[in-house]
């Protein structure tokens, strides 16, 4: 794709990389509100 698209190799594998964390990240978030508690501002 790098030379398709003549972009370099780090651009492809941010790309995937937002796009791991956004998958995990909706996958998680009812999980993660359940058990990550906010600690309150001093």
């Amino acid at each position: 794709m790098e030379w398709y698209f003549k972009m370099p190799a780090q651009f492809w594998l941010n790309l995937q990389s937002h796009y791991d964390l956004e998958v995990e990240e909706g996958r998680l978030e009812r999980r993660l509100g359940r058990e990550v508690k906010v600690l309150a501002a001093a």
